[in-house]
């Protein structure tokens, strides 16, 4: 409380440089505390740029330790929202590199989810392929569980036609999309790859879909994808008619 009360006040230069001396090395511990967390926020916020800096470069290198629990979520989102900007851009490279190379843990952790999703959706797309590269090759074993399928959904509105057509089509091979179909997660990400698809991917997408729903025990999913289909079916037959 003392260190936030500081911080509020007007503090001359000397004195704020002091305090980045003294919670530099701090800065994960800190930002992961009930306490701690609102001085981390209020130094990235407020500090005059030069020290301001300091405590982002300490921040971005623990990034993984901080993101992975509710008070340090709180930090990375001031962090996040602060390197968006045109002042802080050059830092967005470093923080990508840094959350892809964590990328399956903070895929898969409740508050590491939203730091992924939230750099995809706020920092310049050229820096963020290594993020979106993350779900290569694993589309199957992220699209089945909770917290991962949303990062799943968010590289695949993020990246690039051709490699979004190469992600849905991991997902196509017969014992990939029976688990996927399976599971309510992966229904989630297959309505959304079928949203974002090309019309060629889309229909092989609907095709290997009402090729595995013989074998779906659950009806309720099984009776929507069937209507889903015949919506498509439909839609199909009136474009043909206008043509």
């Amino acid at each position: 409380h003392t260190i936030q009360s500081i911080i509020e006040m007007s503090i001359r230069p000397e004195e704020e440089s002091f305090l980045t001396e003294e919670i530099r090395t701090h800065i994960a511990e800190l930002a992961s505390d009930d306490q701690g967390t609102h001085v981390i926020q209020k130094a990235i916020l407020s500090f005059h740029a030069d020290n301001q800096e300091v405590i982002i470069r300490e921040v971005i290198e623990d990034i993984k330790y901080v993101s992975d629990n509710a008070n340090g979520l709180h930090v990375v989102k001031k962090l996040l929202s602060l390197c968006a900007s045109s002042l802080y851009e050059k830092y967005q490279p470093r923080i990508i590199l840094k959350l892809s190379a964590s990328f399956l843990d903070l895929s898969q952790n409740p508050y590491g989810n939203y730091a992924i999703q939230i750099s995809l959706d706020t920092f310049n797309i050229a820096y963020c392929s290594p993020l979106i590269e993350g779900v290569r090759g694993k589309m199957t074993q992220l699209s089945i569980l909770k917290y991962s399928s949303n990062v799943v959904e968010k590289c695949l509105e993020k990246a690039s036609k051709d490699i979004r057509s190469e992600f849905i089509r991991e997902t196509l091979q017969a014992e990939n999309i029976l688990i996927l179909l399976k599971n309510n997660f992966g229904n989630f990400v297959l309505h959304k790859a079928l949203s974002l698809a090309d019309p060629t991917t889309r229909e092989e997408m609907l095709m290997k879909i009402q090729e595995s729903l013989p074998l779906m025990t659950n009806k309720k999913i099984k009776l929507k994808w069937n209507q889903v289909i015949s919506q498509e079916s439909n839609s199909a037959n009136k474009m043909e008619e206008i043509v």
